[in-house]
């Protein structure tokens, strides 16, 4: 490759990376699939935006980089800022993450909001795109300009080199997968955490028809017959049947009126119905996510999908239905040899056995495992309440680092805070 074309962001690549980097850069120029396990530290994250951007910027087209983490849009946002060109990017959330109002979003009640002023969003469209920004950001620049975060982001991103959104931007229900598939530009896609995917469009296009009692709806007389024949899986037809038993309209003319009845219908033999008659409810599962992924990945000129736990690759593929995919596991940059695993059989988490003295025998272990441990120490536990815990616990004690923790409070602006105190110099024991 050119010099003038790489933008890897860092002057060499780890072991394993550069296997990565290049069976990444060849599937994204040949229009193919990758699906790698590529183990945590690996640096998939710059992998996947250094082929996709490389392509991107040379076609004129745009990389969509999903991921199911917000802390993950970090990261992305931080390597391309390392990478030596001008890339535009946004990082999308949802309407209700990016607006002040949160839910309560005056636009989504149908009134007109402040915020939505033309000429100040086109404005901020065009910094947006200026420089790279995190979310977090780019919400306070366009509060500043008095324009709408989302729709100012949503704009940019029509003109943007790279998307950062949520894994449901794109696979997230029926409209957002035509969204993608009309899009004018030729896009690259990548899908970080991919092993969560098939779960991931599973919820995403499934219902819940929660009956309410005395409803006079003209098609609560259906859903309470289906209900009425016990816990069971109801065939497909069987709404067609009792919609004409009924005498009323055949299933295609509801579909655009009653949402129910148009996934019912849309879904077909991709989905399977279940009777609650307990709880009052018809439950719509969808089974079978290869069929929404084949119809992304048909309209993509390169996907890649990676995960650290994606092991191995070909089953994954087989589950959605890429039959063409290349599959590549890499392996870990870290030297098996230095990995250091202990088992201190007199402590332990089971909850029978949690007390004050075996809360203490834990801070203890800890305490001293983390004296002799150069640097950050992270050590998880069980729970929040045994964490905490141990944390008054180990307040007690004199310890060389300094003890952080984390709490189920705490928004993400708290918890970028904590990731910023790692590099702040001190050693740090966090919990």
């Amino acid at each position: 490759m050119n010099g003038d074309d790489d933008l890897f962001p860092f002057p060499s690549a780890r072991r394993g990376q550069a296997d990565f980097l290049q069976d990444a850069r060849d599937c994204i120029v040949e229009g193919k699939v990758l699906v790698a396990h590529a183990p945590t530290g690996l640096g998939k994250t710059a992998v996947a935006l250094t082929a996709s951007l490389e392509t991107t910027l040379r076609d004129g087209g745009r990389t969509v980089f999903l991921t199911p983490r917000q802390s993950q849009h970090r990261a992305v946002i931080e390597t391309v800022k390392m990478m030596p060109s001008s890339i535009g990017t946004v990082d999308l959330l949802s309407r209700e993450s990016m607006c002040p109002f949160g839910p309560r979003s005056p636009c989504l009640e149908g009134k007109r909001c402040h915020l939505q002023a033309d000429g100040r969003i086109t404005q901020c469209a065009r910094e947006i795109l200026g420089r790279a920004m995190h979310a977090q950001e780019l919400v306070a620049l366009c509060l500043r300009r008095g324009a709408c975060p989302y729709l100012s982001a949503k704009m940019a991103s029509s003109g943007a080199d790279l998307v950062v959104g949520d894994v449901s931007r794109v696979f997230g229900n029926l409209p957002d997968v035509i969204r993608f598939r009309s899009s004018s530009r030729k896009q690259h896609l990548v899908v970080d955490e991919a092993h969560n995917l098939p779960a991931r469009i599973m919820d995403a296009f499934s219902r819940d028809l929660v009956l309410e009692k005395g409803s006079d709806h003209s098609l609560q007389t259906v859903w309470m017959e289906m209900l009425s024949r016990g816990h069971r899986i109801i065939p497909c037809g069987e709404l067609r049947s009792l919609l004409d038993r009924h005498g009323l309209p055949e299933p295609e003319e509801l579909v655009d009126t009653d949402q129910m009845v148009g996934d019912w219908m849309r879904l077909g033999e991709a989905a399977v119905r279940v009777a609650h008659p307990n709880e009052g409810k018809i439950s719509l599962r969808f089974l079978e996510p290869d069929l929404v992924v084949r119809n992304v990945v048909q309209e993509s000129h390169g996907t890649i999908f990676m995960s650290g736990t994606l092991h191995p690759p070909e089953v994954f593929a087989s589950r959605l239905g890429l039959t063409d995919a290349v599959c590549r596991s890499y392996p870990s940059p870290f030297d098996p040899s230095r990995r250091l695993a202990l088992a201190v059989p007199d402590v332990g988490t089971r909850f029978r056995d949690r007390c004050r003295q075996t809360t203490m025998d834990m801070a203890l272990r800890i305490g001293e495992l983390c004296e002799r441990i150069p640097g950050n120490v992270l050590v998880f536990l069980p729970s929040y309440v045994y964490m905490s815990a141990v944390h008054r616990t180990l307040r007690r004690l004199e310890q060389r680092k300094m003890l952080l923790s984390e709490s189920p409070l705490m928004s993400k602006a708290d918890r970028d805070g904590l990731a910023d105190l790692l590099g702040g110099g001190r050693e740090v024991l966090m919990l």
